[in-house]
């Protein structure tokens, strides 16, 4: 199914949000404001479209992209992503709330003031992204990638707060969380250029950054454990 140039989203809202929507796209296309809710995208490519303003809720998104579009104020709540790209999309003041994601990526996109709750990404990509005043909490990154390379003129989560996180197996390149706040994290069995500037406090796995004080090494460790236990119990 091709969707191009629509600017009446309820012309479309039974087609977008139906259980199965697949091998479609959708192009030059006005969302905005609506409310989706139990949709199934299933290679779904939406380009050079708005939907500024929508709620997705417990949809679930399969080997699908969104590019070059504005996301403005929209909201994933309670939704699968499983190899969703999204490039060069405005992601300004999204909310992403209990989102499980696998493959997914995030190139190129501004991300001011986006907010992450209670999600879990695996092996997901951010790169050459704007994150400043974002605030991600009580999130798990497994085998994830955060990269900012020379010349992109993206600054990744600088000036962006990053609270009871646990990153597990990850990778940095380029500093992404340079000039980040970075409250009760743990960073176990990750590499790379993670930050050389940043704000913290109780913070394990940076030492070049925020060495544990003595004595409490352990204890971050155990509490990491116990968290990426029960990530594994519920999504390996």
């Amino acid at each position: 199914m091709f969707l191009q140039n629509l600017t009446d989203s309820s012309t479309i809202y039974e087609t977008i949000s139906a259980r199965t929507f697949a091998d479609s796209q959708i192009q030059n296309c006005i969302l905005d404001g609506t409310a989706i809710r139990g949709a199934g995208w299933n290679s779904v490519h939406m380009r050079d479209s708005n939907a500024n303003d929508v709620q997705f809720t417990d949809s679930q998104f399969v080997s699908s992209n969104i590019s070059r579009s504005s996301l403005m104020n929209t909201s994933f709540t309670g939704c699968r992503w499983e190899q969703l790209a999204f490039s060069g999309v405005t992601l300004i003041k999204t909310h992403w709330a209990g989102i499980r994601s696998n493959r997914s990526s995030v190139v190129q996109c501004t991300m001011q003031r986006c907010s992450i709750t209670d999600s879990i990404f695996t092996n997901a990509l951010f790169s050459d992204f704007e994150g400043i005043f974002a605030s991600a909490e009580n999130d798990i990154f497994y085998a994830a990638r955060f990269e900012i390379t020379c010349g992109g003129g993206m600054n990744g989560f600088s000036g962006a707060e990053l609270k009871n996180c646990l990153f597990y197996g990850c990778t940095f390149s380029g500093f992404p969380l340079r000039g980040a706040s970075l409250v009760n994290c743990a960073f176990i069995h990750c590499s790379g250029e993670i930050t050389d500037d940043c704000e913290s406090s109780a913070v394990y796995g940076v030492p070049r950054i925020c060495p544990p004080p003595p004595g409490t090494a352990i204890a971050y460790r155990e509490q990491a454990q116990n968290i990426l236990t029960t990530y594994r119990t519920h999504n390996l």
